[in-house]
């Protein structure tokens, strides 16, 4: 674990809030957060369920606008970006692993994990190799060329790893991606999101509410109401301040 960092972060946020409805019905999902994500970590973004972390993790993914604050991902402040140029943002620079594997049927193993590269244009065939090359880094070389269906869960979530990984993205964003699986298949899934997903030059983000997950975490965030009440790392912890407190 780290405590210290230099440079810059992957992910900052500042004073950043997120509103949903309008009048009497506004929804405050996030109140003035403000979090940094720093590359060679895994970074938990933990509490209860509906305190706002997949809408936080949306946001720092491009997904949902901030209503108000800074956003700021290797160095581009998001709100500057148009759709399009957020699309494509998204596309080459973050990778994404979510609770449902949303593997397509009709293809392998490596033919899942190569779509990224196929989208970007890669011709089919060495798309797949480095596919399955990636894929036999993961344990996975025996299951390169079976379907979803023939898949376990951990297998198939492996393949949505391997996929969130192809393109190299400087940026990894988990929600949930343990949940539905049991005890075991979750602890050796963060296993090796923890080996192969961390690198110097990527950071880790996994959204979650299972503490059995918490042991892997280089740094995590506790939300409550929208809010990051604190960030611990190394077993330290930092009361952060909330809004009615500043």
């Amino acid at each position: 674990m780290k405590t210290a960092h230099t440079g810059q972060p992957v992910v900052s946020c500042r004073d950043t809030s997120k509103e949903f409805g309008e009048g009497a019905n506004v929804v405050h999902a996030l109140r003035d957060v403000s979090l940094d994500i720093w590359p060679g970590e895994l970074t938990l973004i933990v509490g209860p369920s509906g305190c706002g972390k997949t809408t936080l993790l949306s946001v720092i993914a491009g997904i949902l606008d901030q209503t108000s604050g800074e956003v700021t991902v290797l160095g581009n402040e998001l709100g500057r970006l148009s759709p399009r140029q957020k699309t494509a943002f998204r596309g080459r620079h973050i990778g994404f692993v979510f609770q449902q594997f949303n593997l397509l049927p009709a293809l392998t193993a490596a033919e899942n994990a190569s779509v990224p590269l196929l989208v970007e244009g890669k011709h089919r065939g060495p798309a797949i190799r480095q596919a399955a090359e990636l894929l036999h880094e993961m344990g996975m070389e025996k299951r390169v060329n079976s379907y979803p269906k023939q898949l376990s869960g951990g297998e198939q979530q492996r393949v949505a790893i391997a996929r969130a990984l192809i393109r190299e993205p400087q940026l990894i964003v988990c929600d949930e991606p343990t949940s539905a699986l049991d005890a075991k298949t979750g602890h050796a899934i963060m296993e090796l999101l923890k080996r192969v997903a961390v690198q110097p030059d990527r950071a880790v983000v996994v959204v979650t509410h299972d503490p059995r997950v918490f042991p892997f975490g280089d740094r995590m965030a506790t939300m409550e109401d929208g809010e990051v009440i604190e960030v611990s790392t190394n077993g330290q912890e930092k009361k952060v301040a909330t809004a009615d407190e500043r």
